[in-house]
């Protein structure tokens, strides 16, 4: 169970960062993430995508990334059994 919990806590931290960075490129450049969009970035060489990497991606991602999760991890989300069972 105390594996299933860590494993948990990453894989949300990085579909955290994931949405925050979708978030960021959404709202900067107006685009729609399809299919294509993420076969594009996974195409990507890095000298091309340099070019997007900002100030305001890095605080973005700190914002609407870090934060969060952070936040997350201190307020310990917990769901208590008994809740759940009633």
């Amino acid at each position: 169970m105390f594996l299933l919990r860590r494993v948990g806590r990453i894989l949300l931290a990085i579909l955290t960062l994931i949405n925050a960075a979708a978030t960021y490129f959404i709202v900067t450049y107006s685009v729609i993430i399809d299919a294509t969009t993420v076969e594009n970035v996974f195409n990507t060489r890095y000298s091309e995508a340099f070019g997007f990497f900002s100030t305001s991606l890095w605080l973005g991602l700190l914002v609407f990334g870090v934060l969060p999760f952070w936040l997350y991890e201190k307020l310990c989300v917990c769901v208590s059994v008994d809740a759940v069972g009633s």
